[in-house]
């Protein structure tokens, strides 16, 4: 069976129109409802701080690297941003809207760890190898922010929440296949890479936020069974990728949780 390539992933990508069009946010969130529970603060702010920042830090930081000139992926990044940000915008929005005070977006991420590497990677090294560590990385998050807004969801009792999580959750739900299918596609091309993948994902990954952006909040939601939720919805989908079968990022994530003594129970093998 023939492989797609790269351009027709994004072909199908661009193919499924955006949910989050102003027709949907304006008509079917229902703003003038009120909520049965009160939001927790600092896991709204630190959602619409990740939502955020794709436009302000990691969009910019990723025009200047190869896959910010690679002729497919560059296009999709702008999308990419573009969705982002409107995702921040309505998580702000929902915070306005609950009262909740919206903090200034943080200076450091966590993100300098993982651009410090490529800086030092020899020229002939760092473009392919980038794009494709930054797909399976991209992938990675991508997931890991799903499973979180996928647990949300089923959590909540607020109208307008559910609503904009509705629209968020199939939006993130295509770029993680984006990242899913291009990091496959090239992983598949080249066992170095699937190699320098590996061993940079073992060392360096971590959910999203550090430095100014603690993700104490967001690890909260998978305390207890919830980290059996990110083993199937992010490890295990991270595994199917080709050399990657031994990456498992749940330790990732119990590492980040001990930590900050978020309690959870023992880790399971992913389910296939």
């Amino acid at each position: 069976m023939k492989r797609a390539t790269e351009a027709e992933i994004f072909q199908a990508y661009t193919k499924r129109v955006r949910i989050l069009t102003p027709e949907y946010t304006e008509d079917l969130i229902p703003w003038h409802l009120d909520g049965n529970a009160s939001p927790d603060p600092d896991l709204f702010r630190y959602i619409q701080h990740i939502e955020a920042l794709t436009a302000v830090v990691y969009g910019p930081y990723l025009e200047l690297t190869p896959s910010g000139r690679h002729p497919v992926i560059s296009v999709f990044l702008k999308r990419w941003v573009t969705e982002e940000t409107t995702h921040g915008e309505l998580f702000a929005r929902y915070l306005q809207l609950r009262g909740i005070e919206i903090h200034p977006l943080p200076q450091h991420t966590g993100l300098d760890r993982f651009f410090e590497v490529i800086r030092t990677l020899p020229e002939n090294l760092a473009g392919s190898a980038f794009i494709t560590l930054h797909m399976v990385w991209g992938a990675a998050n991508e997931f890991t922010t799903l499973a979180l807004y996928q647990r949300i969801r089923k959590l909540s009792r607020d109208p307008v929440l559910s609503a904009i999580l509705d629209g968020v959750i199939i939006e993130e739900g295509r770029h993680a296949m984006f990242y899913n299918d291009i990091a496959r596609l090239r992983l598949g091309k080249s066992r170095f890479e699937q190699i320098f993948v590996r061993t940079v994902m073992k060392l360096l990954w971590q959910p999203v936020g550090s430095g100014d952006l603690d993700p104490t909040p967001a690890l909260q939601i998978f305390a207890g069974d919830g980290i059996h939720i990110f083993c199937d919805k992010v490890t295990a989908r991270i595994n199917r990728l080709p050399g990657l079968a031994d990456l498992c990022l749940t330790l990732a994530v119990q590492s980040a949780m001990q930590k900050r003594n978020i309690p959870f129970l023992p880790e399971k093998r992913p389910t296939t």
